[in-house]
């Protein structure tokens, strides 16, 4: 394989990893949800197209969302 092609695999293999966190949606934007994580006690900006599953638009409702691992690494939520 060539460097890309590993590259690709590795990204594709990375972004499969998906954890369930429970948070409030606070407000909407066109592309982002602000979610209010209950466990950290603060507010993360989350671009809607890595939300794995459909959330309930209500704001300020408790919910599960689904996100990848490697953006609940990067915003310290998990495995710091």
């Amino acid at each position: 394989m060539s460097d890309v092609q590993d590259k690709l695999l590795t990204m594709i293999l990375y972004g499969e990893e998906y954890s369930q966190i429970n948070g409030k949606i606070k407000e909407i934007d066109t592309k982002f949800f602000h979610i209010y994580v209950d466990t950290l006690k603060r507010r993360i900006i989350v671009p809607k197209y890595i939300v794995k599953n459909d959330l309930s638009l209500i704001l300020d409702e408790t919910q599960v969302i689904q996100l990848p691992n490697w953006f609940l690494r990067k915003n310290k939520i998990i495995g710091f």
